[in-house]
């Protein structure tokens, strides 16, 4: 194994020095010269995870840098505690890494001085991150601060759109075979379907076991792109999302869930429900409920939201007895389904403290994980080998391990500082089968439902752009008004109501503050596009 690192890095630093070789005047060349330097990281452990300073990649990196990284590893549980201890105390490591800082924390840390500004590193030093602020420039705009410093790093993995549709609608087509039903495409026929699945024993075990639509609503253990039922209110308006904000034309923040089509998509809701055509523990269930029930003796379920139903139905079940259902059109003739409402950057994941002695030599360790090749191994590990062409083609895993061990052994697992963009795909590397499986299904079936969204925001959400005052009060917001309309929909949905409630339901939004919510979405994204200047500070 040693050996076979040992000719990737030679074959990588021959790639890096013909690309040096086309720059002028490069800021440094690999390995660093001189003697070997050593600095502290600490950052999170994944369970799953070899230790860091036997993961393969890394070991690949320090030999191709000539910089030895002494981990301080912590458990992903811990993390946020110890993180924000360590920032409390000051007694910190040179640098943070997979680091999960905030805009907050970023404008705090940087103003205090305790996070370095690495954008005079990136002027004079900068070689790999200078050529993806080039590619996205929106990027370097979006981690740069009002004092226009930038504290902070970010993670980019573009996938050819493959995360921006977070569910597919899988319908039982084994089932309409038996029922010798057609897929459904209007509300009115998936009423009829998902009806004819409760009542007519399509599993042929003579119990009444099916499930026609299941599902998991937007409690504290999902993440705000994942909950389906709000895939349905694209055929009333807008596509739900638990944040309950839309981008309309690339310029207007709009919430949805006081318009008059949020209130017909619950009417309708209520409707599926109190014939038996919801999941009634779909708004208790968390995901090894959910799952379970996918892979269910007998088959149970007629439909379902996932993010791929090969893994979670078993290939088999998937191949035979499932089929992708495209949304369905409403009354008034709405066919959306929801893009992901954010952006491939995940800012805040690494940062040089004022305890490294040496921010030059870092930072240029730093730098060479953005170069595009290396960047493929940091990112997804040892898994890869080069076709007659140079570009990289994946490797099946060792025996015993599936794909996803196998990179948790040998790389740090995501949100880490390095870019891997669209254009990498076929040049550098092939898209791994399994995400480019999905990436197809994204741009095929659902692309053209979907909304265009150029929406900056952090992967929880939260809008670029903003003070730590204006996201403290975000929050606060948020909290008060998404818990009351997940608390009154979901009552809605059980126990109907929504009509004869609407008008009290969109006085107290007011009385919640609505409007300076939505104004601060919209102040951070102008912000972000630049429409808006930041206050004096």
């Amino acid at each position: 194994m040693k050996q076979w690192i040992s000719w990737i890095i030679a074959l990588m630093m021959l790639t890096s020095l013909a690309s040096f070789a086309a720059a002028e005047e490069p800021a440094y060349t690999l390995p660093l010269p001189g003697e070997r330097k050593t600095f502290t990281i600490m950052a999170p452990i994944e369970p799953g995870n070899a230790e860091f300073q036997d993961m393969d990649v890394l070991k690949m990196q320090e030999e191709r840098t000539n910089v030895h990284i002494e981990w301080l590893t912590v458990p992903s549980e811990s993390w946020i505690e110890r993180k924000n201890l360590a920032l409390a105390s000051g007694d910190l490591p040179d640098a943070l890494l997979k680091a999960g800082l905030t805009d907050a924390d970023a404008i705090t840390y940087g103003g205090q001085g305790m996070l370095i500004d690495l954008k005079p590193l990136i002027d004079s030093y900068g070689v790999w991150t200078k050529n993806f602020f080039e590619a996205r420039p929106q990027y370097l705009d979006a981690i740069t601060l009002p004092d226009g410093t930038i504290p902070t790093m970010g993670y980019v993995e573009d996938l050819k759109g493959m995360t921006d549709c977070q569910q597919f609608w899988y319908l039982n087509k084994k089932w309409l075979a038996e029922l010798g039903l057609n897929p459904p495409t209007t509300t009115d026929e998936l009423f009829d379907v998902l009806m004819a699945f409760k009542t007519q024993d399509p599993n042929g075990n003579g119990i009444a076991d099916e499930i026609p639509l299941s599902f998991m609503f937007g409690d504290k253990t999902i993440t705000y792109r994942t909950n389906g039922l709000y895939y349905i209110f694209g055929a009333f308006g807008d596509v739900d999302n638990p944040l309950h904000i839309v981008l309309h034309d690339n310029q207007e923040m709009v919430f949805t869930a006081d318009k008059d089509g949020y209130k017909e998509g619950v009417a309708y809701l209520h409707k599926l429900y109190e014939n038996g055509l919801l999941d009634p523990e779909g708004f208790s269930q968390d995901g090894a409920v959910y799952n379970a029930k996918m892979r269910s003796e007998p088959e149970v379920i007629g439909s379902a939201f996932l993010w791929r139903g090969d893994s979670t139905f078993g290939a088999e079940r998937h191949d035979n007895d499932y089929m992708l259902l495209e949304p369905v059109k409403g009354p008034k003739g709405y066919q959306n389904w929801g893009g992901f409402l954010g952006d491939s950057l995940i800012k805040g994941v690494f940062a040089i403290t004022d305890a490294c002695n040496d921010p030059e030599t870092l930072f240029k360790w730093m730098d060479s994980l953005y170069e595009p090749e290396f960047a493929v191994y940091w990112n997804w590990g040892i898994g890869w080998e080069k076709n007659a062409d140079g570009v990289l083609i994946p490797l099946d895993p060792p025996a015993g391990l599936t794909t996803p061990e196998w990179r948790s052994l040998t790389t740090i697992n995501g949100y880490v500082p390095t870019a891997i963009l669209n254009e990498y795909y076929d040049n550098i590397v092939v898209m791994q089968p399994s995400a480019q499986w999905r990436a197809d299904i994204v741009n095929s079936v659902y692309r053209k439902y979907m909304p265009e969204i150029i929406y900056a925001s952090d992967n929880s959400g939260q809008p670029y752009g903003l003070l730590p005052d204006e996201i403290l009060r975000l929050n606060e917001l948020n909290l008060d008004i998404n818990g009351y309309v997940s608390e009154t929909v979901a009552h809605w949905i059980v126990e109907g109501g929504v009509e004869e409630e609407w008008d009290a339901y969109i006085n107290q939004l007011k009385k919640m503050n609505l409007d300076e919510l939505v104004q601060l979405y919209q102040t951070g994204y102008n912000r972000f596009r630049g429409w808006e200047a930041y206050p004096q500070q």
